[in-house]
């Protein structure tokens, strides 16, 4: 096969399923390449039923046969871009003179709706020669059984998760980076709407063009760790207890900061690891408030509670007059909200539950109301699950060394990941998480 990945090479495009007029909002043609014989032919030798159109559907039907030398049967080799999904399926048959051949049933979505909604309109036929079955669909409602993107749509657990972890990380890698994957089912007809479900928790920016191949022998998944395709199958793998909505926070969590950062969720999880294993927390702050944190603590690396505690008391705070007599300075706020969310992930990537890490910042530190009522705006902004609770409620045992704490500060979501985010009207300003 050739190159795999999110940046797809140029090529041609298909008019294998013209609709009908007026057109359906998704169209969805099939066609095969065997030996057996067809209404098209009948003297054994391969050829395309239905015969192509065009130039353009010779054209693509040849371009994909290309993209499957190489593969052993059977295997689904897939392309999804803007407007249209490509679903090539690979299998073995013995033709009417006996001889084993490898044919191909393809399958071309498209339609102006999102990339769920292409991959939910699609039921793959069955990988054998031509029988009989249709060669044009229309799928006029496309995915809306799985919702829109702007409710949230199916949660993944909603369709039965894979039996093992292994391919559960092999799905969730093959939705977030493409490439080459082993299934032990690559041709089970609810694939795609296992995809289209996983596609429908990816955040925005991380929603292009993909193109892989799913496949039984031939590639083995891949070793090295990929923390967040491993986010993904554990949120979707997780139990409706406690401990999955923990992991299903954990995946949310990572997404929303890559939302409101701008940046990718590979690089969240880094910073994540980073923000757990940080030693001196003096490179959080700029060199005039590492002068004033030394001059009210010395040259001993803070530790975060007493970095909050510092925060708190205004020793950080840079302009004229005593500490703490103006307002902090947003970009110090921001930093501390920042690095609390990433805390707060890595707990919960861990297994852990966040309250402990945000009742340290809520209680613990002992931050006068405005100012913690700063730090809680500007964690709105960066992560508002983290925020959702409103301010002001006591904890339910003293700190420190409560067993527990009152109601969670970092509310989990629940199966759709973006739900969390309309409970934030209680907060000043409270983003918009779509």
């Amino acid at each position: 096969m050739k190159a795999t990945g999110e940046r797809l090479d140029a090529e041609p495009r298909s008019r294998t399923a013209p609709a009908a007029s007026p057109a359906p909002s998704v169209r969805v043609g099939h066609c095969w390449l065997q030996k057996h014989a067809t209404p098209a032919a009948a003297d054994g030798e391969f050829h395309w039923y239905p015969p192509a159109t065009s130039g353009e559907d010779t054209a693509l039907r040849g371009w994909i046969v290309e993209q499957l030398q190489g593969l052993a049967a059977p295997a689904v080799w897939w392309e999804l871009s803007p407007g249209r999904l490509l679903w090539a399926s690979l299998f073995a048959a013995i033709g009417d003179d006996g001889r084993p051949y490898r044919g191909v049933a393809l399958s071309v979505v498209e339609g102006a709706v999102a990339a769920p909604e292409l991959l939910a309109a699609l039921a793959p036929v069955a990988a054998g020669p031509y029988a009989g079955q249709p060669v044009r669909e229309h799928a006029p409602d496309g995915g809306a059984a799985l919702g829109h993107a702007s409710d949230g749509g199916a949660a993944p657990e909603e369709l039965e998760a894979p039996s093992s972890d292994t391919e559960a990380r092999a799905l969730a890698r093959g939705i977030l980076r493409g490439g080459a994957h082993a299934l032990d089912a690559p041709m089970e007809p609810t694939l795609p709407r296992r995809l289209a479900a996983l596609w429908r928790w990816l955040p925005a920016g991380t929603r292009g063009a993909r193109r892989g191949v799913w496949q039984e022998t031939g590639v083995e998944n891949r070793a090295e760790p990929d923390a967040v395709a491993t986010l993904l199958a554990t949120a979707w793998r997780a139990p409706k207890d406690a401990s999955g909505r923990r992991a299903r926070h954990a995946w949310h969590l990572t997404c929303e900061l890559a939302q409101t950062d701008g940046c990718t969720l590979d690089e969240i999880v880094s910073r994540s690891d980073e923000a757990a294993t940080r030693e001196d927390l003096r490179v959080l702050l700029t060199e005039s408030q590492r002068r004033a944190w030394e001059a009210h603590g010395g040259a001993r690396p803070p530790s975060w509670r007493s970095l909050l505690h510092g925060f708190g008391r205004g020793w950080m705070d840079e302009g004229p007059g005593a500490p703490g007599a103006e307002a902090p300075r947003p970009a110090l706020v921001e930093t501390l909200a920042h690095e609390l969310a990433l805390r707060a992930l890595s707990t919960l990537r861990a297994g852990g539950s966040a309250a402990a890490v945000m009742a340290e910042a809520r209680w613990h530190a002992l931050l006068p109301a405005d100012r913690r009522g700063a730090l809680w705006r500007a964690l709105a902004l960066c992560a508002p699950s983290l925020a959702a609770e409103p301010l002001g409620r006591a904890p339910a045992l003293p700190f420190p060394g409560a067993a527990s704490m009152g109601p969670a500060a970092n509310a989990a979501p629940d199966a759709s990941p973006y739900l969390v985010a309309k409970r934030h009207d209680a907060l000043e300003n409270p983003p918009h998480v779509a």
